[in-house]
């Protein structure tokens, strides 16, 4: 078995201040929701690591155009593969491969004082779940 390499110091960084923010806890005036053409720029081809905040688990999605999305818990190591679909209105839907799979469902991404959280509802008012720490 291979050991799992810790997130680099800026994601270590990144990740404690999104913990301890205000973001997590309630939503800003400015929340806005993410549409489908922001989100497939921002997401498809590319890696997203974010923070999920009742875990605090740092997690990365590799989110590819044919339609699969890849995971890797970096907290934990557990690693798996899914298929996700973007509507219209911004929903995001992903649909884990694994028979102990408890996370399939659809969320939404907002932007918020410059940083992107995700949420399970379109009310900008909902608690966040998640935020972005970085995307490449």
């Amino acid at each position: 078995m291979s050991s799992i390499a810790p997130p680099p110091p800026a994601l270590q960084a990144a990740a404690k201040e999104a913990l301890a923010s205000s973001v997590q806890k309630s939503a800003s005036s400015e929340r806005r929701l993410l549409r489908k053409s922001e989100l497939e720029q921002m997401f498809v081809g590319k890696n997203q690591t974010f923070i999920h905040f009742r875990t605090g688990s740092t997690i990365k999605w590799y989110v590819r155009s044919d339609g699969n999305v890849f995971y890797k818990n970096q907290t934990n190591g557990n690693v798996g593969y899914g298929a996700w679909k973007l509507d219209d209105d911004g929903r995001f839907c992903v649909q884990w491969h694994a028979a102990r799979s408890t996370n399939d469902g659809c969320v939404y991404y907002f932007s918020e004082s410059g940083k992107v959280v995700r949420t399970g509802s379109t009310n900008p008012r909902a608690n966040a779940q998640a935020q972005i720490l970085d995307i490449q």
